[in-house]
């Protein structure tokens, strides 16, 4: 199936690819030989221009200072984005739409939003070692003690933690019959990596394994709830 782009689409492929040129490709061998890791200036210059050209608000409505993009111009991007090795264009965060909607208003501002200007990243700590990433067989609980939860279970594979500053967290709810995402900062009181595995490919970002131990968190934390 062919997908013509629009004029709008091919303006922003057009950005993106030169941008993957200019600021990615030349540092490819580099970060094959150093473990996916630029120098901290390198890395720091291609995560500005990247929010500077608009890539870390794609998908961001325009409400919230976003561009609010189609999927095909998305898909046109990062296509772009994606020729270049080592996950270098992993470089910037990149909020999804999903989040503002299920987000209140604070959560957005304390989380999101700051994910959008580079402040915070973001990573997604949901697969068990039992159930993998299919969330209907998954351990982890919340239990509300009046007005926080306290989390506890071991998440796998959670991709780009080691560069993350808090999670979201899936988990089910016993007292409520039920599961939620949560928003809990990397260094609250209870959170351990025990694990990191290696794995065949040359990415700054790791794929841990976390153990959340009686983890209190206040309950606006919990994403959609105030």
């Amino acid at each position: 199936m062919k997908i013509n782009l629009n004029d709008k689409a091919t303006a922003w492929q057009t950005k993106a690819r030169r941008y993957a040129d200019e600021y990615l490709q030349p540092h490819e061998v580099e970060a094959e030989l150093n473990e996916g890791i630029l120098p901290p200036e390198i890395n720091a210059r291609n995560k500005e221009r990247a929010i500077e050209l608009g890539f870390s608000a794609i998908d961001v409505p325009t409400s919230y200072g976003g561009h609010e993009l189609s999927m095909v111009e998305q898909v046109a991007i990062w296509e772009q984005l994606g020729r270049v090795t080592n996950a270098l264009s992993w470089c910037f965060s990149e909020p999804q739409r999903w989040m503002f909607e299920a987000c209140t208003e604070e959560q957005i501002a304390r989380y999101v939003l700051p994910m959008m200007s580079g402040k915070r990243k973001d990573c997604y700590a949901i697969t068990e070692s039992g159930s993998g990433s299919d969330v209907a067989g998954i351990t982890a609980t919340a239990h509300s003690i009046d007005d926080q939860y306290i989390l506890n279970g071991e998440k796998w594979y959670v991709t780009s933690a080691n560069l993350a500053d808090f999670f979201w967290f899936h988990a089910r709810l016993p007292d409520e019959n039920d599961e939620a995402l949560f928003l809990v900062d990397k260094r609250t009181d209870g959170i351990e990596m025990i694990a990191n595995p290696p794995f065949s490919h040359t990415y700054a970002a790791h794929h841990p394994t976390f153990k959340f131990n009686n983890v209190r968190i206040p309950a606006n934390q919990r994403v959609g709830k105030p």
